[in-house]
């Protein structure tokens, strides 16, 4: 098969399963890794990845895996020309600034991938701003994870007719939905995710006031630095024994725990600076699939799949009181779940099936060596 090379600022974070997923259900082309930094690769195991720093002592290894790439271009050229590299893809609009310059050298197609940070934080930036510029005229294509994205990249000088929506998918053989029982006196809650401000954890926990300690108990999946905040959250609110912390979980234990949660309530919200959920949440999808009924804030591209009384329920971004009353809608309302189960899983195999999203994906590849 055809080899592309996936530019990537390290492999893998344990939350980029969205790059790991499609990697391995490839069927007409092979990636190969292009990396600064290894890592994860128990969790991610790949036998074709090239890290620029893996040769080098860890004292010497960059902080930045992005710039441990840099200085090692020579390190990548010779990779690309060794295994007759056909078609360069740059995960993340930074990436793409440093892969750039090997389509120029080499004369292949290069496609950019935007997630989120990479556009909504990053690109704030001025130097990033003004290296976009340039990457917007020079790479053929570029791929967004939303509708809504794809409007905010061109809003951000990218040419229309080079940015194209591809949603990413899940693999909905690894995701069962459970039959589920009669509606519950006590419902099982999740929350899932970094604990940091785009989460928006706080507007969830916030929102429990008042919900009589009965009706629900609510997991949470993950850590991070805003860990004590949100135990003074609780603490203050009396919620304690409501709530339990289950910590970071590997993607078998947290697709377990999503299977017996009744809601997953995913609040995100836009960061101070100014870093947003480019994508569809990927847990929103997982839920969706896992047969569990969705509460998610109406912040980015969550309305695009997350449809109040449909496929889910939608509350207003930063708004704890709108997230309440949602709860308190679902629990009283429970004859509605098996309506909006049917609905979200029929969603997810229709439009983010990681087969078909992956066989879209290397149309796009074929097209553009097409035209080379």
């Amino acid at each position: 098969m055809p080899n592309v090379a996936w530019f990537v600022p390290q492999y893998l974070n344990i939350s980029e399963t969205f790059i790991y997923e499609p990697l391995q259900k490839m069927q007409r082309f092979t990636p190969l890794i292009l990396t600064g930094k290894k890592k994860n690769l128990e969790q991610f195991p790949y036998n074709k990845v090239y890290s620029s720093s893996e040769d080098l002592p860890k004292s010497k290894v960059r902080k930045n895996d992005l710039l441990a790439m840099v200085g090692k271009e020579q390190y990548f050229a010779e990779i690309i020309q060794k295994q007759k590299i056909q078609l360069l893809h740059a995960h993340f609009g930074v990436t793409g600034n440093f892969a750039v310059q090997f389509k120029e050298r080499f004369g292949l197609p290069l496609v950019v991938s935007f997630y989120g940070a990479d556009l909504y934080q990053y690109g704030r930036n001025l130097i990033n701003k003004l290296m976009y510029k340039q990457l917007f005229k020079k790479a053929d294509l570029f791929l967004t994870c939303s509708d809504l994205m794809r409007q905010d990249l061109i809003r951000a000088g990218c040419p229309a007719d080079k940015v194209r929506r591809h949603y990413l998918g899940i693999d909905l053989n690894k995701i069962s939905s459970p039959k589920r029982d009669k509606p519950k006196a006590r419902l099982q809650l999740l929350l899932c995710g970094r604990f940091v401000e785009k989460k928006g954890f706080e507007y969830a926990l916030r929102a429990l006031e008042g919900i009589p300690k009965d009706k629900y108990f609510l997991n949470i999946i993950g850590d991070g630095s805003l860990k004590i905040k949100y135990l003074q959250i609780i603490g203050k609110l009396g919620l304690a024994e409501n709530i339990s912390f289950l910590g970071n979980a590997n993607y078998a234990q947290f697709i377990k725990d999503l299977k017996q949660s009744d809601i997953l309530i995913v609040p995100s919200v836009k960061a101070k600076s100014g870093d947003s959920e480019g994508c569809m949440n990927m847990v929103i999808l997982e839920g969706m699939a896992a047969g569990t009924v969705i509460l998610s804030s109406d912040h980015s591209a969550f309305p695009e799949v997350v449809k109040d009384g449909q496929t889910g329920y939608l509350s207003k971004e930063k708004d704890a009181g709108s997230i309440h009353d949602r709860l308190i809608h679902a629990i009283e309302h429970q004859q509605e779940f098996s309506r909006i189960r049917e609905n979200a899983r029929n969603l997810v195999e229709n439009d983010f099936n990681i087969e078909k999203q992956v066989g879209k994906l290397e149309d796009i590849y074929q097209e553009l060596i097409a035209k080379k």
